[in-house]
């Protein structure tokens, strides 16, 4: 498997995965679409694992600081394919 077109997991209860594995396992692969249920995942992780993404969904705990690095200018505003 060289790409993986779509992933879905939910991660919303329990113990989630660290955004550190997160990043490990989907940084061999090339996402298109990520639906990874997982609250406030860091944006950096994101553009490390899946640089060439084309559709994201996030879920948000509303934490500000959180809601400010996804919008930031170095933050997943840099993804090249995104829409």
């Amino acid at each position: 498997v060289k790409t993986i077109l779509k992933i879905v997991v939910d991660d919303l209860s329990g113990v989630p995965l660290s955004d550190e594995v997160i990043g490990d396992c989907l940084k061999p692969f090339g996402v298109e679409i990520w639906d990874w249920r997982k609250w406030d995942l860091c944006s950096y992780t994101i553009l490390e694992a899946t640089p060439n993404i084309q559709e994201l969904r996030l879920y948000s705990s509303e934490n500000r600081a959180v809601l400010q690095s996804w919008c930031s200018t170095s933050g997943l505003r840099i993804l090249p394919k995104f829409s």
